[in-house]
């Protein structure tokens, strides 16, 4: 279903949406941040960090004995992009949820999630998610997309969890003039994204061009200036490697999960200090065929959703666009 409103009545839908949910929306940066009634929210800027990645599979978190009967409010994230929905969708979901058995942990803060995406209609210049087969707008894993027209917006409804929204809710329906426009809209953005990266990994074969380069002066020149602070591998919304810990105090032993990053070096260290990437540019190489040919030999689409966070986030300005086209 896709209903129509007047954009200046959003706030208060999230008004009544906030006394049922715990509900994150955007701040000026783009990251999710806990709603305060007749809070500033950015809706047009592509957020530099944060994403669902931190609600479903948290920098670190108590994997064992974390009380996992208890009762949390539902949360609602508003202001979801594109780019993470793929990756929850067709890289998240895969791995914990349709592998058995089920990672209970990330089950339980999937179920417990209600997802409002918005249709990216200013695109930022680090993004490229055409490039990788995207939109700049949510396609599927949306419970209600918000697109914004000029003085109203158009909300469509996926699922049972987006139509309980409007219980409480009495709005019009859209029309089709209204859906055109939308969709004239959505192409305008995205052909601004397509001018930021004109190559497509299908087309200009990224997987193979990549994979087939072992050339170390190359990734040496490319892995030069980074100053291995993992950013890239944090910021990303499909990277999901993990390190699982024993944490003792005088009371008890923890099992606690953190994110890891294989641009550090300890990263594939394995026992006796044998490590099979001790090099910089091997570990800088590695991500880009993780990305590029792992992910997409095991889920079918490429590990990179072209999100652009990783040029964002990084102290070097390495990007990650200008190093696939010295391949090509």
């Amino acid at each position: 279903m896709i209903y129509k409103a007047e954009k200046e009545n959003i706030a208060e839908h999230l008004d009544i949406w906030s006394n049922s949910y715990k509900l994150y929306v955007p701040s000026e940066t783009g990251e999710l941040v806990l709603y305060e009634t007749k809070q500033e929210i950015n809706w047009q800027q592509v957020p530099v960090w944060g994403g669902i990645k931190e609600f479903v599979f948290p920098g670190r978190n108590r994997v064992v004995g974390n009380d996992e009967n208890k009762k949390t409010k539902p949360v609602m994230l508003v202001g979801v992009r594109g780019c993470d929905l793929r990756a929850l969708v067709e890289v998240f979901d895969k791995i914990f949820l349709e592998q058995e058995p089920a990672d209970t942990v990330y089950k339980k803060l999937r179920e417990n999630l209600t997802l409002v995406s918005v249709d990216c209609r200013e695109p930022a210049e680090t993004c490229f998610c055409t490039a990788v087969g995207g939109n700049p707008y949510g396609e599927k894993g949306f419970d209600l997309n918000i697109s914004f027209l000029n003085d109203e917006v158009l909300m469509e409804t996926a699922s049972g969890k987006g139509e309980k929204l409007f219980e409480n809710i009495k709005l019009p329906k859209a029309s089709k003039e209204d859906i055109k426009k939308r969709d004239d809209i959505r192409d305008t953005s995205e052909r601004a994204v397509k001018i930021n990266f004109k190559r497509d990994y299908k087309k200009d074969n990224f997987r193979e061009k990549i994979e087939n380069n072992n050339d170390k002066k190359y990734w040496e020149e490319k892995a030069e200036d980074c100053m291995i602070c993992g950013g890239c591998n944090f910021a990303c919304p499909t990277c999901y490697c993990n390190l699982l810990d024993e944490v003792s105090d005088s009371k008890e032993i923890k099992k606690v999960l953190q994110w890891d990053s294989c641009q550090l070096k300890g990263y594939a260290r394995v026992g006796g200090g044998a490590n099979p990437r001790p090099d910089l540019w091997e570990r800088f190489r590695q991500r880009y065929l993780c990305k590029f040919r792992i992910m997409d030999e095991e889920f079918s689409v490429p590990g990179c959703t072209g999100c652009g966070r990783c040029i964002s986030v990084c102290p070097a300005d390495i990007d990650i666009r200008e190093t696939i086209e010295g391949l090509l």
